[in-house]
């Protein structure tokens, strides 16, 4: 499992979102993907 918190910073580091592109980035994550409560991608196809 990896924790959206790391993949948030690697994406930050990449330059793929800007600062305060994490709530865009969990809500696209919750439509295409599984999300848990816990902030874990269960389904990642």
């Amino acid at each position: 499992m990896i924790r959206l918190t790391y993949i948030i910073r690697v994406l930050k580091e990449m330059g793929k979102i800007e600062e305060g592109g994490e709530a865009n980035l969990l809500k696209f994550l919750k439509e295409k993907h599984r999300v848990s409560v816990q902030g874990k991608v269960r389904d990642v196809i």
